[in-house]
């Protein structure tokens, strides 16, 4: 071989491998966005079907609150409970489609009971349930883990019983 043979082979060689290269780092790229896209989409259609629920627990709350006022009628109520029923069943299948193991057990145990989150034994329950919907973004890494969410679950607990219930005793110091 003479030494522009040996310089072509080399030229060409380097010219495969930048191709080679480019062409496993496209690949590489394509594959990690695709990934990171399902995650996205994952967690969007999670934090949907979480404030979803939310909001119908809050809102058939509502409806039971202002019956007891009476400032709407009774077939009011009715109708309302049966839209606010309804909502919250299409909210509990993508929370169980979506949502994390301890979320979807907390909130099968909050459906063995009578849903009455006055009773302090039903707020608890919900309560595991809150705390597992908030955990499931510290363990996506969505927030610090350090500094954020769930880091004392039981005081978590105590404070979101707190919140609920409107009482300033319910939290253990």
């Amino acid at each position: 071989m003479d030494s522009n043979q040996v310089t072509l082979t080399v030229g060409l060689a380097g010219v495969v491998g930048v191709l080679i290269g480019t062409l496993l780092g496209a690949v590489v790229n394509y594959w990690c966005t695709k990934k990171a896209e399902a995650w996205r989409n994952l967690e969007n259609f999670r934090t949907q079907a979480y404030l979803d629920y939310m909001k119908t627990v809050a809102n058939l709350a509502n409806v039971k609150t202002n019956v007891k006022s009476e400032s709407i009628s009774e077939h009011e109520r009715e109708q309302r409970e049966f839209e606010l029923d309804a909502e919250q069943l299409d909210a509990k299948a993508r929370v169980f489609l979506y949502g994390t193991l301890d979320v979807i057990h907390a909130l099968a145990e909050l459906q063995k009971t009578d849903l009455d989150l006055e009773k302090p034994e039903n707020r608890a329950v919900f309560c595991q349930m809150l705390c597992g919907m908030r955990r499931s973004y510290v363990t996506l890494g969505i927030i610090d883990r350090v500094k954020y969410f769930c880091r004392k679950p039981p005081l978590l607990a105590d404070e979101i019983e707190w919140i609920l219930s409107g009482k300033e005793d319910n939290i253990k110091h």
